[in-house]
């Protein structure tokens, strides 16, 4: 049991810090003061720390999208410790994964900052700080990495550990896959993130693997 308390402690230490969170597999939409609106992804935890001068978002944990209010004298900016995303008017979605970032932008132009370097972000195009620095800007050929916002998960030739991984965060338990082989299978598909055990059903069809589940929802792939 003290096991598990210091295990969870960093995560509820989050959400007591935060104005919004949300659990494994839940989603949760607010309207700011401003007007603006947040949609919380899966796991996410953030704080609202608005003044006269700029709107800040703190992003502790997890993903969400920010449809913003348009407001010159007011910036809305996300910070995500390591890197910050700001906005004057625009709709965009920001994801945090340790120190690392992802800025895909829907509408508008979002610029990212990074210790000295910045990039500015146009619609259908994204941004990343991994490994302690801004990468080059990106296009994106679909809006896979907003499909979340209508409930799926889509995977284009992605090994199962990457899909696993992915479909983790919106379980309170963990799927793992035991044998190393099954582990580097590719796997594409769309799946509803509102039901990993349907996940779970359609991967060992298509891969031809078993599932046994354990105590503590805990899913073994072999």
């Amino acid at each position: 049991m003290l096991i598990l308390a210091g295990w969870h402690l960093p995560k509820q230490l989050q959400n007591w810090r935060s104005d919004y969170h949300t659990e494994a597999g839940q989603q949760f939409s607010v309207d700011l003061e401003d007007g603006s609106r947040l949609t919380l992804n899966t796991d996410t935890a953030l704080a609202v720390r608005y003044s006269d001068n700029v709107r800040k978002i703190e992003l502790l944990r997890g993903e969400a999208y920010f449809e913003v209010a348009p407001n010159k004298s007011r910036p809305f900016v996300v910070d995500g410790g390591q890197a910050t995303a700001r906005a004057v008017g625009t709709s965009y979605s920001v994801r945090k994964q340790a120190d690392d970032l992802r800025v895909v932008v829907g509408e508008g132009v979002v610029e990212v900052v990074a210790d000295q370097a910045k990039a500015l972000v146009h619609a259908a195009e994204q941004a990343e700080y991994r490994q302690g620095q801004l990468q080059a800007v990106t296009n994106l050929d679909n809006d896979d990495a907003l499909a979340w916002r209508r409930q799926q998960i889509v995977f284009h030739r992605q090994p199962l550990i990457q899909v696993l991984e992915e479909v983790n965060r919106y379980r309170s338990g963990r799927i793992v896959a035991v044998n190393p082989q099954l582990a580097e299978r590719v796997v594409n598909g769309v799946f509803n993130n509102g039901d990993p055990d349907a996940v779970v059903a359609a991967l060992t069809a298509t891969l031809q693997a078993k599932a046994l589940r354990m105590p503590g929802d805990l899913v073994l792939l072999y």
